[in-house]
């Protein structure tokens, strides 16, 4: 394997026919100078072994990993795998539009004071939009991962001097790109954001996103735990957290757990006390239908009395 300009390393579990939806974005780019590594943990599902074997040697490799051992993991064998200067983490169940490499690869090789670039995402699947998670600033990066998970490319050497992934098995459960993130701003990691979507964004029931919101607030604590100089400011810890709690709210819920979602509520309302919306989602949790009636009949008594404009 002669050694590409870019590198894109794509964790894949399970993935199915999603990765080959992935992999043929690929294809599609108008760049072409990229090699791709699929880093599989141990994927029991037939169909995604199948697809992994007809994949093309000359254009990715496929690492087969022993057990499924969660995306810090798989990312830090894909960049160790690689000798390209560049390198793309590509989640398995999302696109890249045909722009997207010339794009971001145009950025870092016209602007060397520049270490990673992204764009806006297009959302689609069970929720669709525009996603845009910057601009990207250390004060953002404090209260909002404003830097993604995925669809980021950067110079090899921003994963060097962060020393990779962080493999703790706490963020198996999620947020072990924005602790990368946090460590690369404080190593001095300057980001670039495209303000145009090139980049597909898939949700769905199932993703790992969805499931890492359950868990919100005990890797938040132990983001806290692990940059203390970086969230010194205790105002600013307590929003992170309640942010924390009200995911994994809302991801209880959703998931029929009541009581959980309940205890999580409580949570986030200890610590932000007087915030409506904090008690708008306990009411919503503790009497749906009395909440859902009452929003209906102060949206209809706010039409009735507001005046119109002619």
């Amino acid at each position: 394997m002669e050694s590409s300009h870019v590198a894109v390393v794509i964790p894949s579990y399970n993935s199915g026919t999603d990765l080959l939806d992935c992999i043929q974005s690929l294809y599609n780019q108008e760049y072409q100078d990229w090699h791709a590594f699929i880093i599989d943990g141990a994927s029991p599902d037939i169909e995604t072994q199948r697809i992994l074997e007809h994949i093309s040697e000359k254009r990715a490799t496929v690492i087969r990993e022993p057990c499924k051992r969660g995306l810090a993991a798989a990312r830090n064998t894909g960049f160790q795998a690689s000798e390209s200067p560049l390198i793309l983490s590509l989640d398995a169940d999302d696109i890249l539009l045909p722009r997207f490499l010339t794009e971001t690869v145009s950025i870092l090789d016209s602007m060397p004071e520049i270490d990673c670039v992204f764009t806006i995402f297009e959302v689609f699947g069970i929720r669709t939009g525009i996603m845009r998670l910057g601009p990207p600033t250390r004060e953002r990066m404090r209260t909002h991962q404003c830097i993604p998970a995925t669809g980021v490319l950067m110079r090899r050497e921003v994963w060097g001097k962060v020393g990779g992934y962080c493999e703790d098995k706490i963020f198996q459960l999620g947020n072990e790109d924005w602790d990368f993130w946090i460590r690369a701003m404080e190593a001095g990691c300057k980001p670039y954001e495209i303000e145009k979507p090139l980049y597909r964004y898939r949700t769905s029931p199932n993703s790992l996103c969805t499931k890492a919101f359950y868990v919100e607030h005990e890797t938040r604590q132990q983001l806290i735990e692990r940059h203390p100089f970086f969230f010194a400011n205790r105002s600013v810890t307590r929003q992170l957290l309640a942010d924390g709690y009200a995911l994994s709210s809302d991801a209880s819920l959703m998931r029929g757990e009541k009581v959980r979602a309940i205890r999580m509520a409580f949570r986030e309302i200890c610590l932000r006390p007087i915030s409506t919306k904090s008690w708008r989602r306990l009411l919503r949790i503790l009497c749906p239908d009395f909440f859902v009636k009452t929003v209906k009949r102060l949206k209809l008594a706010y039409a009735i009395y507001t005046p119109r404009g002619k």
